[in-house]
């Protein structure tokens, strides 16, 4: 085994680990999936406006293994359009993951074949 980690190794770790934003899109949902593992339910705030979700969380000055810690950050991102806002929802799980999602709409017109049936005109009698 090799020497222990320097304290900054620790703490660029730490740092990359936080905030780790995923994005997912299947035909039927998109999701994004962010790391908030320093923040309660009550201190994060989930919003949509304008297209856009919105998530921020924050955090009053509290201690930490180094001292003393407060926390703030914003987060948006552009949902797929036709999504409709009153149907996103998040959750967080027991890790510290917040999920946002929302269903896609389904497309009008499905890429089904048709065929179109071509009548005859009856001509204008001429005069």
């Amino acid at each position: 085994m090799g020497p222990p980690p320097s304290p900054y190794a620790r703490a660029l770790s730490r740092q990359l680990s936080s905030g780790v934003s995923e994005i997912k899109q299947t035909p039927e949902q998109w999701k994004v999936s962010l790391d908030v593992n320093h923040f309660s339910p009550e201190e994060l705030v989930v919003k949509t406006k304008d297209g856009m979700v919105e998530i921020t969380g924050k955090h009053e000055e509290r201690k930490d293994e180094h001292g003393f810690v407060s926390r703030c950050f914003t987060r948006k991102y552009t949902l797929p359009p036709g999504t409709d806002a009153e149907k996103v929802s998040s959750s967080l799980s027991p890790e510290g993951v917040l999920t946002v999602e929302v269903p896609l709409p389904k497309p009008a017109i499905q890429s089904a074949e048709v065929t179109i049936p071509v009548t005859k005109a009856v001509s204008e009698a001429k005069k």
